[in-house]
């Protein structure tokens, strides 16, 4: 605190997409929706790096409807490459918009190792194994882009692709806009508005 006194930090120890226990029960707890909805109480930007698709759909959503910019921030199996993507509410595509630029390969894909996967995937478990090091270009490139929103809003690209894959053995990157989509459920409705 003393070093930085502008900062408040407020920790939340439920792990969201976990069992819920039923109202009554001993040990019950909030749901998901009622400690997200806390922990988007009076933020600025929120940073998911879950790595697990419900849950990144579930923040992707109340950060939208709450109109709360955000990023999504995520590696590959092998650590071979990574992505950061920024959604700015009304302003650039959705989480939905990503999801179908990358499957229709308008944004490419980072690179992964097939084999990579050591389990399947969710919050409470390893999903894959790969260095610390591979990885900080990665969440470098994230808090540049979570600075940049902050004090700029919406300028320069919004998808960062990252490849580590490469014979140079230095990180490449690839810069996107991410637009709305006309077939996304929520921007294609409000497009046609």
């Amino acid at each position: 605190p003393r070093e930085y006194p502008f900062t408040k930090v407020v920790p939340f120890t439920q792990m969201i997409g976990g069992a819920l226990q039923l109202e009554g029960q001993a040990g019950a707890r909030e749901t998901d929706f009622e400690v997200l909805g806390r922990m988007f109480d009076g933020v600025d930007l929120v940073v998911d790096a879950s790595a697990e698709v419900a849950v990144q759909q579930l923040v992707a959503q109340l950060a939208d409807e709450r109109g709360v910019p955000q990023l999504s921030v995520s590696a590959t199996e092998g650590a071979q490459g990574g992505i950061v993507a920024r959604v700015l509410p009304g302003a650039t595509g959705c989480w939905l918009c990503l999801q179908q630029a990358l499957y229709d390969a308008d944004i490419p894909v980072p690179p992964h190792d097939e084999m990579g996967t050591v389990q399947p995937r969710g919050c409470g478990s390893r999903t894959f194994t790969g260095t610390a090091f591979d990885l900080l270009p990665i969440a470098a490139q994230a808090v540049r882009v979570a600075v940049r929103t902050l004090l700029d809003g919406k300028s320069g690209a919004d998808v960062f692709v990252c490849s580590l894959a490469g014979d140079s053995g230095a990180p490449h990157w690839t810069a996107h806009e991410l637009e709305r989509r006309a077939s996304c459920p929520g921007c294609g409705t409000a497009m046609a508005a």
